[in-house]
């Protein structure tokens, strides 16, 4: 008993008891600049990729199509709306809603899910830094910048991914399987709105073993497309048409860019990549491969790259945080105007981090292991 005791070391004075942690000070920090960023959003104006999910709802509310018609919206503000057909009944409910409301909604929701995301992949990679310093970290990283001040869903996309991460953790709860089928295709549909961070996913419920959730997201996917092709046949064609010309308009850096016949052997490539891991504890951290064959990639994307990030600085200690500083936009500020190079840079450290992570071999845990033989 005294030996428990002492290895805790001495009891906290009362004064020292009232002191806020410098945990929950960071946190604090946080969310007072999370705040004070909604409170300058939803009295500005719209981001930019919010208006077209508005303008959007808008017209779909009045019958017509959002990829031919969308400029019909008082909201329109030149910007696209690329999402699947069968999205059309959530893009309705959602941004339904009143606008500026909506927007600084958006804003601590955005905060709180992104805090919630590192956290859970830090307490699955252990051994790491304090995680609120690396939240105050994302106030750093490009991406995260990006997706937060343009509106758009990767920040959405990546809570869902971490939300089952952090699932997969939970050995004694959370264990029904009607209620985590019913999860996996709520998610599922949710990831229609991003369909790589569905496979991300997928393969993160996979190597915990959590079938049922697997199922589910499929389910949802599955149900999602169904949806366009029964209730909204006629706008399949717009919105092929209207993707087809962005690709075109929009240059990335990626296998889609250089030849849409790359995608296919880039997707094989993960797969036997995924075969070939799926016997190590950490192999949920492949899912941030799958940056590197999916085509037409934005900046926002790369937030998957952070379970890849976090395992170097785990495993390298503090001189990985070089590998951390391509992201950053002390970095790409200055190339604001060279989007293709510094897609070209994040592609090229995502390739780095991933082929550091297959070459190092650490030990197998065959019961944390992908093998149906267990």
């Amino acid at each position: 008993m005294n030996s428990k005791n002492s290895s805790k070391g001495s009891p906290k004075s009362p004064e020292d008891a009232q002191k806020p942690s410098p945990e929950r000070v960071l946190v604090f920090g946080w969310f007072l600049g999370i705040f004070a960023i909604a409170y300058y959003r939803a009295l500005g104006g719209i981001p930019q990729d919010m208006s077209a999910y508005f303008a959007a709802a808008d017209v779909i509310e009045q019958g017509l199509s959002p990829y031919s018609e969308i400029s019909k919206s008082p909201t329109y503000d030149g910007f696209p709306y690329v999402y699947f057909p069968g999205l059309h009944p959530l893009t309705e409910v959602i941004f339904g809603a009143p606008k500026q409301v909506l927007v600084g909604i958006d804003s601590v929701l955005r905060g709180g899910l992104a805090a919630f995301s590192i956290w859970a992949i830090a307490k699955k990679l252990k051994e790491l830094p304090p995680w609120p310093l690396l939240v105050l970290g994302l106030a750093f990283f490009d991406p995260f910048i990006t997706d937060f001040f343009v509106g758009n869903l990767s920040t959405y996309m990546f809570a869902i991914f971490a939300f089952v991460l952090w699932i997969g953790e939970q050995k004694g709860r959370f264990r029904n399987k009607i209620a985590g089928l019913i999860a996996g295709v709520v998610l599922g549909v949710l990831l229609m709105f991003k369909p790589f961070w569905g496979i991300a996913t997928a393969w993160v419920a996979a190597t915990s073993k959590r079938w049922e959730l697997v199922s589910g997201l499929l389910i949802g996917a599955l149900g999602t497309l169904a949806c366009g092709w029964i209730f909204y046949a006629s706008e399949i064609e717009p919105w092929r048409e209207l993707v087809q010309s962005i690709r075109v308009y929009w240059t990335s850096f990626d296998l889609g860019t250089a030849s849409p016949w790359l995608v296919l052997p880039g997707a094989l490539a993960w797969g036997v990549g995924a075969w070939h891991v799926r016997k190590r504890p950490d192999a949920w951290v492949w899912a941030s491969a799958t940056l590197l064959f999916w085509p037409r990639l934005g900046f926002y994307s790369y937030l998957l790259v952070i379970p890849l990030l976090l395992w170097a600085i785990k495993t390298y200690g503090r001189k990985a945080l070089l590998l951390a500083l391509p992201f950053t936009v002390a970095l790409t500020l200055p190339l604001h105007a060279y989007t293709v190079l510094k897609l070209a840079i994040f592609y090229g450290f995502c390739l780095l981090l991933s082929g550091l992570w297959l070459l190092r071999s650490p030990d197998v845990a065959p019961q944390q292991t992908l093998d149906t033989k267990s």
